[in-house]
């Protein structure tokens, strides 16, 4: 059972199916193309959207995440993302879930990488409540940039890259690639390449949602 730092008590699916051996995991967990559905509408109400889970998916697999392991590493994803939301500042992996990543074999780095991400998705804008109209929307916008270190005199360039690059992704849709351009413009802003992950991440989402229509 976890006991996080806000006093939550939880023992995750994820956790207790993880101890099996690999060899022994159910076969439609086998591939990263066979989503669990749970894991996915759990995603989606922390504002992962499907497109933006499919870009995780394949970002963990570029970073070594196996087929085997990519199921349960996105199911742990979402316990690590909740404790990121409830400890803010003061968060700390839990050992156990540590201990869960180690005995499904991902490394110290990769288990740093996912904490990365964690603590991304958990700054993203909620998904809900879209009828304050575009000022609202900028708003959140800004406070979610700003939450991942990008500071305030930078805000405005960084949102004005942000919208032809909703744009691009809207027009090419899974053929997108961040372009040259874009990416020098935030690069000189003095954005990290994390934080320019977040940028493309947050453009994603964006282009996925729905037209405000200002009811």
């Amino acid at each position: 059972m976890i006991v996080s730092k806000s006093g939550i008590k939880k023992t995750p699916r994820w956790l207790r199916a993880c101890v099996l051996p690999m060899a022994l995991l159910p076969l439609g967990f086998s591939s990263a193309q066979t989503g669990d559905p749970e894991v996915e509408a759990q995603l989606e109400e922390m504002g992962v959207d499907t497109e933006t889970l499919d870009r995780i998916r394949a970002y963990l697999q570029e970073n070594g995440i196996t087929d085997d392991q990519i199921v349960w590493v996105t199911d742990g994803l979402i316990d690590v993302i909740a404790e990121v939301k409830s400890e803010g500042e003061d968060y700390e992996l839990n050992p156990q879930i540590r201990d869960t990543f180690w005995a499904i074999g991902v490394t110290d780095e990769q288990i740093d990488l996912i904490q990365g991400l964690a603590r991304r998705l958990a700054n993203l804008p909620p998904d809900d409540d879209r009828g304050g109209g575009e000022d609202d929307t900028s708003a959140r916008i800004a406070q979610a940039l700003m939450e991942n270190g990008i500071a305030r005199e930078q805000v405005r360039g960084v949102i004005g890259t942000l919208r032809p690059i909703v744009g691009e992704i809207q027009r090419e849709g899974d053929a997108f690639e961040l372009d040259a351009g874009s990416f020098g413009s935030l690069a000189g802003m003095g954005l990290t390449d994390e934080q320019i992950d977040f940028v493309v991440m947050l453009a994603q989402r964006l282009a996925s949602s729905p037209p405000n229509d200002g009811a």
